[in-house]
């Protein structure tokens, strides 16, 4: 069975990390796009933060034109909400 596509909400702590972040704009829009495209099909592909937790995050640090990162977000049946996005640390990098 196909995943339903959900729609994708940033909230405002993630939008003010992305422009933290000091991307080109429209290189951090198709990364954004890219995301969303994942996220709005199948939310499960991230971790959950902890065993029966709705914060999920999901790791990102295979594209060379960011460092990596880690978006944090949860979801519903219908919507998935971007909660944060931040720069990857050398300790989640090598767990």
């Amino acid at each position: 069975m196909p995943h339903r596509r959900r729609t994708v909400v940033y909230g405002h702590t993630f939008l003010k990390e992305l422009y933290e972040l000091e991307c080109d704009p429209i290189k951090a829009d198709l990364f954004i796009e890219g995301v969303e495209q994942h996220l709005a099909c199948a939310p499960d592909i991230g971790t959950q933060a902890y065993e029966g937790s709705l914060i999920w995050f999901l790791s990102v640090s295979e594209l060379s034109d960011f460092p990596p990162l880690m978006i944090f977000y949860t979801f519903n049946e219908s919507t998935v909400y971007c909660l944060s996005i931040r720069l990857q640390s050398e300790r989640e990098e090598s767990s």
